[in-house]
């Protein structure tokens, strides 16, 4: 379907033909500013051909930022660096080369399309000079310019030539690989590189044009009608596969909670039987613990009473020996104390008996026949104190006062 731009028919301002040249100038100092200049005819310097030296001049300025191709006596010999330069006058700057890259414009005219239309093509390329002694000496501004110029038509010519005109539009900003390539095979040996190429306009006949353009509103408005049927079309079938989409998504939803219900009763049931058994085993655990304990504190109850029973008849023992310790030892003062209180009596009595032994025998010197009288009175004084002794109660007797006491009563 043939293509149409709004702008095709205003913007006719086809761009003029670029041409290199080759210029003659004064001081070689001013080759940057010269090379930068782009004049209105649209000529573009591309070499500089310095004039000769005096033969009295014996310093030279060789320029930088360019390419300085260098002679004595006018054969070529190897570039020297840049700045003032103390040299004779046969040694001189032949040309000078820019090194920066230049804009070449060609439009052309009348170029056949495949269904033979013709139509006006502006074409620019961008190229750089990267061995200037090749350039110069093998071909120069003049004839490059030529070359260039019928390079470029004919390589657009080709290119338009395999283009129908309703797709002739389509060219316009593109890159044109092919004919780039196509340059750079021709002019590689003579030292120029192209980087880049576009088709930067592209001009139909009048009346094509406007038959284009009705063409391309209608089609326009074709593809508008379609878009719109495709949209109403899209958007029914959207609204209906939309509706479908939400009944199985509900009918997916009901039978997922159906399955999610079925599944929670499962896992409830499941839950449920997993708590019985854990309260089984918690209410096992329980009563095992209960009956462990129950018999760790009968088993400690036992334990005590045992301990308990053991301490009180440790302290009955205890009692009853200090009981009938205490018994011994009060027994044993109280027959002390009786011994002490025989032996006294005892020895009142020897004594009272001696005395009266004593007095008895002087009274037998003194009168015989009262001897058996104060006998009898000293058997009964030693009858009365035994009789006084055995009034007392029970008497332990045991050591030497019992054995004599006894002796005594004997």
């Amino acid at each position: 379907m043939p293509q149409w731009r709004p702008d095709d028919d205003n913007d006719r301002s086809y761009s003029a033909h670029t041409h290199v040249k080759q210029l003659h100038i004064d001081d070689p100092a001013q080759a940057v500013t010269i090379f930068a200049q782009r004049n209105s005819d649209g000529t573009t310097p591309l070499v500089l051909v310095p004039s000769r030296r005096f033969s009295c001049s014996y310093f030279l300025t060789i320029p930088s930022g360019v390419y300085v191709l260098m002679q004595k006596w006018g054969a070529h010999m190897d570039s020297l660096e840049p700045g003032l330069q103390m040299l004779p006058p046969w040694y001189r700057i032949a040309y000078i080369v820019t090194r920066q890259s230049c804009t070449y414009n060609a439009p052309v005219k009348d170029c056949p399309t495949s269904d033979n239309v013709r139509v006006q093509v502006d074409i620019t390329f961008i190229f750089h000079i990267d061995d200037p002694k090749k350039f110069v000496y093998t071909l120069g501004a003049q004839r490059f310019d030529e070359l260039l110029s019928a390079a470029a038509e004919e390589a657009c010519r080709g290119l338009v030539r395999r283009t129908k005109h309703s797709k002739v539009y389509e060219l316009r900003g593109n890159r044109a690989d092919d004919m780039l390539a196509l340059l750079d095979d021709k002019f590689k040996d003579y030292g120029v590189k192209f980087t880049d190429t576009k088709i930067t306009g592209v001009w139909l006949p009048q009346d094509v044009s406007q038959a284009l353009k009705a063409a391309t509103v209608f089609d326009s408005k074709m593809k508008e009608h379609l878009k719109q049927h495709e949209y109403t079309m899209s958007k029914t079938e959207n609204e209906a596969t939309l509706s479908m989409e939400e009944l199985k998504r509900t009918n997916n939803r009901s039978e997922a909670e159906a399955i999610a219900e079925k599944e929670r009763a499962k896992i409830t049931i499941k839950e449920k039987i997993i708590s019985a058994e854990k309260k089984k085993e918690t209410n096992i655990v329980k009563a095992q613990q209960a009956l462990a304990v129950a018999r760790f504190e009968a088993q400690a109850k036992l334990d005590r009473a045992k301990m308990e029973g053991e301490k009180v008849q440790a302290e009955l023992i205890l009692e009853a020996e200090a009981s009938a310790k205490e018994i011994s030892i009060d027994a044993e003062r109280k027959a002390e104390v009786m011994v002490t209180q025989a032996q006294a009596s005892l020895a009142a009595a020897k004594n009272e008996a001696a005395a009266t032994l004593a007095y008895a025998d002087a009274e037998e010197k003194a009168a015989p026949r009262l001897k058996e009288e104060r006998k009898h009175k000293v058997e009964v004084a030693k009858m009365e104190s035994a009789h006084e002794i055995a009034q007392n109660g029970r008497i332990v007797m045991s050591g030497a006062s019992g054995d004599k006491l006894i002796s005594n009563f004997l």
